[in-house]
């Protein structure tokens, strides 16, 4: 699981990184940022709802603090 979780996460920040420097307009990098921050709130809910679901015993603590980090990065950037 933490495999996946790994690299999810590095796929989003090889994407971001490639629009980052693709993307000109102002308005579409807010989109992508938007985009990202929705995409991570869906996969940490997607990691915490395994929990409750009675599929994994604990959840791993490093992508709950590093999606919800991540989320508000992306938002926070959004605004400025």
């Amino acid at each position: 699981m933490r495999m996946a979780i790994g690299g999810a996460v590095w796929a989003m920040a090889i994407i971001n990184l490639y629009c980052g420097f693709n993307v000109e307009d102002a308005a579409a990098g807010e989109a992508i940022l938007t985009g990202t921050a929705i995409g991570l709130a869906a996969f940490l809910g997607t990691i915490a709802g395994a929990k409750f679901r009675g599929y994994t015993d604990s959840i791993p603590t490093l992508p709950m603090v590093v999606l919800p980090t991540l989320i508000g990065i992306c938002l926070y950037s959004v605004m400025m």
